[in-house]
């Protein structure tokens, strides 16, 4: 049910994603227009989670704490996405380690390590945050630099999925696929955008600014 749940707005994406595409004849313009929705469909997926994780946070613990709670990831959560969008290049590098931990994390609790799973359970919060703070500035940084961007969040999203296919944990994966769909789905827009570009001859940057070699 949760992924038929996702069809229309798909649906809806891909509508949109032809209106804003068409609207360009040229290359460039494509390229930046589909950058535009893969960073689009980041930003927005990540704030419904961030509003999701906030009402959590005010319903238990509630109260100061909550408020402490919700600061604790809306600080690193802007700082890093701003720092992405200004530096993008060292952004990167600072995302593929956190990336590595991420996978590394997930991928040890799936194939059932204890102390691993041990400490999910008990930082189970930090988790998902750091999860949608890598998947936020990974968004950006693919505005920037959409190719090693894109690779990078399929890799962080994907491999974690197929994991628990392997390790034949339906629920994990049931779970993982609802999470990781729109992060994947946003790097193929910024993988099309790069696409674009190469057979164009353009470097990334000139779709940034809209402007030509």
């Amino acid at each position: 049910m949760g992924l038929l749940a996702l069809v229309f707005p798909l649906a809806a994406l891909g509508m949109l994603t032809a209106f804003a595409v068409r609207r360009h004849d040229d290359a460039l313009g494509r390229a930046l227009a589909l950058r535009r929705v893969g960073l689009g469909i980041v930003l927005v997926f990540a704030t419904m989670v961030g509003v999701f994780m906030a009402g959590e946070a005010l319903a238990d613990p509630g109260g100061w704490a909550a408020v402490g709670m919700i600061c604790a990831w809306t600080v690193p959560l802007g700082a890093l996405t701003l720092f992405a969008w200004l530096r993008p290049e060292p952004a990167f590098r600072v995302l593929r380690l956190a990336a590595v931990a991420l996978i590394a994390l997930d991928t040890l609790t799936l194939i059932g390590v204890r102390s691993v799973q041990s400490f999910q359970l008990s930082y189970d919060p930090a988790r998902d945050v750091a999860g949608v703070v890598i998947m936020a500035a990974l968004g950006v940084v693919g505005y920037k630099l959409p190719g090693q961007a894109a690779r990078l969040a399929v890799v962080t999203f994907a491999l974690p999925l197929a994991v628990a296919v392997v390790a034949e944990s339906t629920g994990d994966a049931v779970s993982l696929l609802l999470i990781s769909l729109l992060p994947l789905v946003s790097s193929a827009y910024h993988l099309a955008a790069e696409h674009v570009l190469a057979a164009e001859g353009a470097e990334p940057e000139q779709v940034a600014t809209g402007v030509a070699a």
